[in-house]
């Protein structure tokens, strides 16, 4: 089973004690009474900006009347504590205070990916991060210039890392057809692009699935999206959906818009053609490419 990392855990942790506190009746100045602690002590707990230690977890679910949760959330806790981090000493220590929002989000991406069990990625308009070569990462760079580029080329390889992994998260991929006839880069890096694609879906936990592009009109004015599931440890955890702009990612933790995105991503399947008809057109798009380049 994939730990999620202590600031998914932390994150996730927070949802539940505010949940449950509100449910229970009990308030913060209640709870911090019990802990020892000032109000704005838990509330920090409850804002996800610490990770909570064994004493909090116990008294604060007894006080609760929780007790049958603290063995299973101490467990994620500690388990959490004890992940690696591949990025820690790739992403630059900031303070808080000075920064970027692009570099918060580019952090949290990557800590979500590391916590899934499952990504849905509906990639309308490029082949998806986790599934590009660097040549095509480094064109879609050049044509578009995005706020830390060298980053993301940084972090383009252990991101990827994730799927080969033992615990590997599934990845299920809807991307759409103009996808495979848009050339970036090169007919070269094309050509080597849909090749990586078909590698990658020889993997038994990795699915791509062609949108046909007359099934999907809304494409030309819907943005991608990445739907991420969590371990079900994370008690009641709604899963996350990140959405990459040309500044940075936007993430989503509301139930509610999750369950937006969800739908969404069943009507898609709905309409998307079989993996194995999808991989049939990947390779002929890889095919018509070594034609073209052998006619030039």
């Amino acid at each position: 089973m994939v730990a999620p990392t202590p600031a998914v855990t932390a994150d996730w942790f927070a949802g539940r004690m505010s949940t449950l506190r509100k449910a229970s009746g009990v308030t913060p100045d209640q709870l911090a009474g019990a802990l020892d602690r000032s109000a704005s002590g838990v509330r920090q707990f409850e804002s996800s900006t610490r990770l909570a230690n064994k004493r909090y977890i116990r008294v604060a679910l007894e006080q609760l009347g929780q007790h049958h949760l603290i063995e299973p959330y101490t467990r994620v806790v500690e388990s959490a504590k004890a992940k690696p981090l591949w990025w820690k000493d790739i992403i630059p220590k900031v303070k808080k205070s000075q920064r970027p929002s692009e570099l918060h989000a580019l952090e949290l991406l990557v800590n979500y990916e590391a916590s899934a069990t499952a990504l849905h990625v509906y990639a309308p308009h490029c082949v998806p991060d986790l599934l590009q070569t660097t040549a095509y990462t480094d064109a879609l760079c050049a044509l578009s210039e995005p706020l830390l580029a060298s980053l993301h080329h940084d972090l383009q390889q252990g991101r990827q890392a994730i799927l080969r992994q033992d615990d590997s998260p599934r990845l299920h991929v809807l991307l759409g057809q103009s996808v495979l006839h848009r050339t970036i880069g090169s007919p070269k890096v094309m050509r080597e692009q849909l090749a990586a694609m078909t590698e990658w879906e020889s993997l038994p936990h990795v699915t791509i699935r062609v949108l046909p592009t007359a099934a999907d009109a809304g494409a030309s004015v819907e943005s991608n999206f990445s739907l991420m599931d969590m371990a079900p440890d994370l008690d009641d955890d709604p899963g996350a959906v990140f959405v990459k702009t040309p500044a940075d990612w936007i993430h989503f933790r509301d139930a509610a818009k999750i369950a937006g995105f969800r739908s969404r991503w069943e009507l898609l399947e709905t309409r998307a053609l079989d993996a194995e008809t999808s991989a049939s057109l990947i390779g002929e798009a890889a095919l018509a490419l070594s034609e073209h380049q052998a006619n030039h």
